[in-house]
Order: C-alpha cells, then sequence, then structure tokens
C-alpha cells in the first residue's frame, strides 16, 4: 500500500511539472507572439494607447473611443504595453475588432527602446494616449510612470519632426503635471491634464453652479440611454430634473470656431442668444494666445468680452445640433445681438 502512494504522489507531481512547463511555453510564446509584431500601415487612421494600462482601464478606453454616438469611426488602435497581455485584455481587443471595420492591436515592448516604438509607427498615427493607473496605490509612482513614457515619446517624436502627432497625457497629481510641463515643455499641439485638479475643480464649480459637475460627468462619458428610448407610459411618469439629465447623457463636448463677428462680444450674450435659439449649451471658450501660442481653457467667463484671434467655443450638445450650429451659429446670433460698440469692451477674460 505504501508503494502505491508512493507511485501516486510521483505519477502527480510528474503531471503537475508537465503542466507548467507547457504553461511556461505558451506564455513563452505568447511573449514572443507580441514582442514580435509590428503595425502595418493601412488607409486607415491609427492612433497608440500606453501607460499603465490594465484591462479595465483599457475596456473602457475602447468603449468610449468606439461609442456609437460618435461619428462612424474606423481607426485602428495599437495598444503599447510593458507587459504581456493576458487573456482577458487578448478578449477585450478581440471584442472591439469584431464591430466594424478598425483593428485593436496588441504589442508588447519597452516605451524606453526606439526599436519598440517603431513597431507601433507612433510617428506617423493621429494622436498617442498615455494614460495613468487611476486606482494605483501610490499617486506618485503611478505618475512617476508616465513621466518616463511620455518623455520617451516626446523624445522619439521630436527627433523624427512628427508634428501631425498629438500626445495626450494623463497624470493624477497636477503638481506632476506643472513639473513635467515646466521641465520638460510640450509641443506644440500636446496636451496634458490631472485627474484630481478635474475632479476638485468640478466639486467647487458646484457649490456656485449646483449641477454642474453632473453635466460635466455625462458630457464626458457617453451614453446610449435616452427619455425617446423609453416607453411612452414611463416617459410621462418621469419627474423633468430626470429626463433632462437622461437627455444630457445623449450629449457630448463639440469645439465649434468663433466666428470672427462674435469677438468683443459679451460672452454672456452669445450664450444668452444660444439658449434661447438652440439645444446646445456654450460652456466656455478655448483662447490661443497670439503672442505665444499656448492655449487657455476659460469655463463659463461669464462676465467676460470674447477676446480676437483664434477661439473656439466649448458646447454640450448631441449631434445634430452641434452640426446645425457649426454651420450656422455664428451669423444667426450675431443678427440677434446689438452691435459690438454697444457692448462693454474692456472686459478681459477671467482666468
Amino acid at each position: 500500500q505504501s508503494k502505491l502512494i508512493v507511485l501516486l504522489i510521483f505519477a502527480l507531481t510528474i503531471s503537475i511539472v508537465s503542466a507548467q512547463v507547457q504553461k511556461s511555453g505558451d506564455a513563452r510564446t505568447k511573449r514572443q507572439a507580441f514582442s514580435s509584431y509590428s503595425y502595418r500601415l493601412s488607409s486607415r487612421p491609427h492612433i497608440v494607447v500606453s501607460g499603465k494600462l490594465s484591462a479595465a482601464c483599457l475596456k473602457d478606453f475602447l468603449r468610449e473611443f468606439y461609442h456609437p454616438e460618435h461619428d462612424p469611426n474606423e481607426t485602428d488602435v495599437v495598444v503599447f504595453l510593458e507587459t504581456v497581455p493576458d487573456a482577458h485584455m487578448i478578449r477585450i481587443a478581440d471584442e472591439a475588432s469584431a464591430q466594424g471595420a478598425r483593428s485593436v492591436y496588441l504589442l508588447h515592448g519597452d516605451a524606453g527602446d526606439e526599436t519598440s516604438l517603431q513597431r507601433s509607427r507612433v510617428e506617423e498615427a493621429n494622436a498617442v494616449f498615455v494614460l495613468a493607473d487611476k486606482f494605483a496605490p501610490s499617486a506618485i509612482e503611478a505618475d512617476a510612470s508616465v513621466v518616463i513614457i511620455a518623455l520617451s515619446l516626446q523624445q522619439y517624436l521630436q527627433a523624427r519632426a512628427a508634428v501631425s502627432t498629438r500626445m495626450i497625457v494623463q497624470m493624477i497629481l497636477p503638481e506632476s503635471r506643472d513639473n513635467f510641463a515646466n521641465s520638460y515643455g510640450l509641443r506644440e499641439g500636446d496636451s496634458i491634464f490631472s485627474v484630481e485638479e478635474l475632479r476638485q475643480s468640478l466639486l467647487a464649480r458646484s457649490v456656485s453652479c449646483p449641477g454642474f459637475s453632473s453635466l460635466i460627468a455625462t458630457a464626458i462619458a457617453s451614453s446610449s440611454v435616452s427619455p425617446s428610448a423609453l416607453p411612452v407610459h414611463i416617459r410621462r411618469n418621469l419627474p423633468s430634473w430626470l429626463q433632462h439629465f437622461l437627455a444630457s447623457s445623449a450629449q457630448e463636448f463639440y469645439f465649434i470656431v468663433v466666428p470672427t463677428s462674435l469677438m468683443l462680444v459679451k460672452y454672456s450674450e452669445v450664450c444668452t442668444q444660444t439658449t434661447q435659439s438652440d439645444n446646445g449649451l456654450i460652456v466656455g471658450l478655448i483662447c490661443q494666445h497670439q503672442a505665444t501660442g499656448r492655449r487657455q481653457v476659460l469655463m463659463n467667463p461669464f462676465s467676460s468680452v470674447i477676446p480676437t484671434g483664434l477661439c473656439h467655443f466649448i458646447v454640450i450638445a448631441d449631434n445634430a445640433v452641434a452640426q446645425t450650429s457649426r454651420n450656422h451659429r455664428g451669423k444667426r446670433i450675431h443678427e440677434n445681438l446689438p452691435p459690438p460698440s454697444r457692448l462693454m469692451l474692456a472686459n478681459k477674460p477671467d482666468n
């Protein structure tokens, strides 16, 4: 009987060792496949996503990027990973690729290695996103990882004069963003923002404007929920605030160029006329300084005058309203406003 037990233990040990060897071989084969793959350019545009990405983070990004509320999106996504993707991440990429005429590619490599970056063709991408791990135990360590990747990408793109590739960097702490911008600077068109600063700013704005955080949150995150999709008997019984909330969930941010006819006009006057004539809502301005070229975001500068130069309205609207506004808004609003000479022109945009 003791010999039988020894034989069973011996057989079990051999099976476990064989399974581990097979698993190790599969992992090595998978690592070699993802580490050697190079993205091939096609007629479709592509973007690159990098950073400390988890499966949940990648799923959220792809769901928002390919959301049906947006215009038909046939852009390829190249996900540049510093770790070998697991089965969950591979399944997420396959599901996103199967929903339209686009593909999601997973690459494994080192962001500090020039050869690895060449495989992603990042210098020919429309944009590169560097995402932070928002759920990391240490925000400082998470931002440090983003800084290393962003700096490597910045140097790589500058060396190849890839001016058409925008870099959008996400960091958690505002001091990390400031340190990176002050130490290394930003190329023209690049953007860097802090998740924590955005959260705190929304809370602060909600004090002076109740509901502002909900308005922005529903505009940032796409949703397919709409009152029109609900049965009539349910829609009639919804309170008005809930109907407005569900309607706003189908809206997004749009940037509309400010026509010259609206420059030096009070921002509040433009907003009033827009609210009365459209379903869109102007919530801010993006102004570009003529001397430095730096852009400034002004959220609801109510008492200010729209400056001259290149400016964009930040509008919350659905796609149909945004298209109509883009084609007709400047002329229609200005016809309903008093001439600029009758307005106060000395005010400067609020910070």
